[in-house]
């Protein structure tokens, strides 16, 4: 869990991961996986923390399922099941706003890969349409096949 929530949820054994919101990885051009230390910020939770906490973990391969990265854009005006006016972000210039949200997360994807490549890790993108263009597409039904899930 994020520090900030140390204090306000209990759970037995929990670890609070460290989480440096000003520390971008698109900016800095820097990543990591270390869990004591605080996690950078790539504009999505799985940049932020599902893809460290996979690496910490001891994973090798990671398959991305469902990462678009089109949050918001013209195509879809409104991700939510509910009026977008009533969501806590919105701002009137939404659209302009993910426009940059989705070409930062897509440069911090782009260090991600580049700084993952040496230590052997591997990510793999078995999302249908989505606008990763770093990762090598794989298709679901052949990930699906390759670990024998059904």
């Amino acid at each position: 869990f994020p520090k900030t929530w140390a204090g306000k949820v209990h759970f037995e054994n929990q670890k609070f991961v460290p989480y440096d919101p000003a520390c971008k990885v698109y900016e800095t051009k820097k990543f990591h996986a270390n869990l004591e230390k605080p996690l950078y910020d790539g504009g999505t939770v799985i940049i932020n923390m599902c893809i460290p906490i996979a690496i910490a973990t001891g994973f090798k391969e990671i398959i991305l399922l469902g990462c678009d990265t089109t949050y918001f854009t013209s195509a879809q005006l409104n991700p939510y099941f509910y009026d977008i006016k009533e969501h806590k972000t919105y701002f009137n210039d939404a659209e302009e706003r993910n426009k940059m949200w989705q070409k930062n997360v897509l440069q911090s994807y782009e260090v991600i890969q580049d700084i993952i490549r040496e230590k052997g890790v591997i990510i793999k993108d078995a999302t249908s349409s989505g606008t990763i263009q770093c990762f090598e597409k794989v298709s679901y039904e052949s990930v699906v096949k390759e670990w024998n899930v059904y």
